[in-house]
């Protein structure tokens, strides 16, 4: 996804403020319980210092509509990235709310109706409610998309090998000596690298990382680095 500043600022407004409303309601704290997608959210509400952790409890640090203004007005670099935030709200809804499960392809996506309003505005969803291409690998990466029987549909198969060839093609050198067995790096290692420096095909530059986010689900970092390992016709190696 890719916006002016100005736009993604509005972006990241709109989805804070839906991530707010979804955990906070009318009080200033929330107890994530030490679930994976409450933590999330608080590593995201932390890195603008909107809110603190104490114990299992997300406190905020001032008024929820002073955090939204806040997200429309800061410098980007102190943002956490956009789509690290999206990835926060499907985490968030698929612990505590509504999401596509086995979601089948051609389907509408069906999430609640705000979160729906979101992902549409954001281009992820068209008006019908189907995932553009970006998405469907953000649905992957959550799980929300799975194999049959081991095989993958076979429109996933192709934009899974776009994404490993997108990959491999500018894979830092150590990242490559993992996948070809030329380091005593284990393969776990590879897919821990490519879930910090890495996104959807891309690798983060160092002003990207500074913004990024450490994620709470993400099936795709093992489902890559895999395939890239075995090797195959899908892997992108040359």
């Amino acid at each position: 996804m890719e916006f002016d500043e100005d736009a993604e600022r509005g972006h990241l407004a709109k989805l804070i403020a839906l991530l707010l409303e979804r955990a906070f309601g009318k009080s200033s704290e929330f107890d994530h319980m030490f679930m994976s997608a409450g933590e999330a959210l608080g590593r995201c509400l932390c890195q603008f210092s909107a809110a603190h952790f104490d114990g299992s409890l997300l406190i905020l640090e001032m008024p929820k509509t002073w955090i939204v203004n806040k997200v429309q007005c800061a410098d980007l670099l102190e943002l956490p990235a956009l789509n690290d935030v999206v990835d926060v709200l499907l985490s968030f809804e698929a612990q505590y709310g509504i999401v596509p499960n086995d979601y089948q392809i051609g389907q509408k996506a069906r999430f609640a109706a705000d979160v729906t309003r979101v992902l549409c505005d954001l281009g992820l969803l068209n008006n019908q409610a189907r995932p553009s291409d970006f998405f469907l690998m953000m649905m992957v990466n959550h799980y929300f998309l799975k194999p049959k029987n081991g095989v993958w549909d076979d429109e996933i198969e192709l934009l899974l090998m776009s994404v490993a060839e997108e990959t491999w093609d500018l894979a830092p050198s150590e990242y490559k000596n993992v996948i070809l067995g030329d380091s005593e790096r284990p393969l776990t290692w590879a897919e821990g690298y490519l879930e910090r420096r890495w996104r959807y095909g891309i690798w983060l530059s160092e002003r990207q990382l500074i913004r990024a986010l450490n994620p709470s689900h993400s099936a795709l970092p093992n489902i890559i680095t895999r395939s890239l390992a075995d090797g195959s016709n899908s892997t992108g190696r040359n």
